[in-house]
């Protein structure tokens, strides 16, 4: 019993630290918005799924190549640990990314270039000179706002307007499922900062920073409170049915219990497994309350 459980844990770990549980949640959370707003894409789901496994693990190892004061940390032990897995986990989500841009729209090339080249400059520095060489997550202010953007167009304007066109941007949902979506992951990225206060320049005015742990915390909640106010815009408006709707809001409260539970003293695994995986867990409640209320998503 003993073993089997250790082994649980162990592949659990693995698949949190190695990237591949957000890349499932990033998926998951793709196509949800796209079968929301009418028809989900596998094709967009995949290639979010396949990108976000590629640049996490790229941003992982160019942040233990430059920033040394990372390996500190218990998941970035794992990583330098496994770096030649890391290596070939990255490649893989490469190679795939790369087969599956080869079937995309020129409208969905347009859509990624922005947070396309967030997403690979993030982490990585902007130039090879020491005191230039600052990666945007270091820049003033940026760095949760870029995080919640690129989820945004990524995760629901790219499948949305994949499957819709440009007309999509009429559609009156569309917009709040924006909103819902950017204070959604603004909301549960922010306990990210407190955890990495000490590693975080001073300059780069996090909100934890900014407003201290308590304040921080409080913005987080108030970010997933109004991110359910969003969803219940788009129920009032018809743009999806009570279970859904209940769906949303389940999301977010046990994001909320995540978030308003978080302190100094928690374990990687609660932020990367719990916090992580509140996207994965809002996105199949969404998911089942759309197969089960419509009968397809």
């Amino acid at each position: 019993m003993k073993s089997g459980r250790f082994f649980l844990q162990k592949h659990f770990r693995n698949a949190v630290y190695s990237n591949v549980w957000i890349s499932i949640g990033a998926g998951l959370f793709t196509y949800q918005s796209g079968a929301l707003l009418g028809k989900g894409s596998f094709l967009i789901a995949a290639f979010v799924a396949f990108s976000t496994f590629f640049t996490y693990n790229l941003q992982r190892s160019v942040k233990l190549e430059h920033f040394k004061e990372y390996r500190s940390a218990g998941r970035n032990n794992w990583l330098v640990r496994n770096e030649k897995i890391i290596r070939v986990l990255g490649f893989i989500g490469g190679l795939g990314t790369l087969v599956l841009a080869l079937f995309l729209k020129w409208t969905d090339w347009l859509i990624l270039v922005i947070p396309g080249l967030f997403s690979l400059f993030y982490a990585m520095p902007l130039s090879k000179k020491k005191k230039k060489g600052r990666a945007l997550r270091q820049a003033p202010y940026l760095k949760i706002y870029l995080i919640s953007f690129t989820w945004m167009v990524s995760c629901i304007a790219l499948p949305a307007i994949h499957t819709h066109d440009w007309s999509i941007l009429h559609y009156g949902a569309f917009w709040w499922l924006m909103a819902e979506g950017l204070l959604f992951i603004f909301g549960i990225t922010i306990p990210f900062d407190l955890r990495d206060l000490p590693y975080d320049h001073p300059h780069q005015k996090t909100i934890p920073q900014l407003f201290g742990k308590r304040g921080a915390l409080y913005i987080a909640a108030f970010a997933l409170v109004f991110s359910s106010f969003c969803s219940s815009m788009i129920w009032a408006s018809g743009g999806m049915n009570s279970a859904v709707f209940l769906a949303y809001n389940l999301g977010n409260l046990l994001a909320l219990m995540f978030v308003v539970r978080t302190n100094a003293e928690r374990s990687e695994m609660y932020f990367s497994a719990l916090l992580d995986g509140s996207i994965l867990i809002k996105a199949c409640l969404v998911l089942l309350a759309l197969l089960f209320s419509e009968g397809n998503v």
